[in-house]
């Protein structure tokens, strides 16, 4: 997962950003992006007079932290599960 320190400071403390930011905020491809908007994980706002939409940065952190806080959980509950096996 990308750290907030690698991207730009105006892309990372932005509150709307182009569907190619969030992505990277987020590690996935845009496929998975949208599947995210669709499932209301994300928050994303129409442009006025332009295809491309904006999606919410808080809402882009927010699921980038959910994220990374249950991948180092199962790591933990596995090193737990490893040591109480070994007993």
């Amino acid at each position: 997962m990308r750290s907030r320190d690698t991207l730009p400071p105006a892309v990372a403390d932005s509150d709307y950003l182009s569907a190619r930011d969030a992505a990277r905020i987020l590690s996935v491809k845009p496929q998975t992006l949208y599947t995210y908007v669709s499932r209301g994980l994300i928050r994303s706002v129409a442009q006025l007079n332009r295809k491309q939409r904006l999606y919410y940065g808080r809402t882009s952190r927010k699921v980038r932290a959910r994220s990374a806080a249950r991948h180092g959980q199962g790591a933990m509950a596995e090193s737990a599960m490893r040591w109480a096996a070994s007993r």
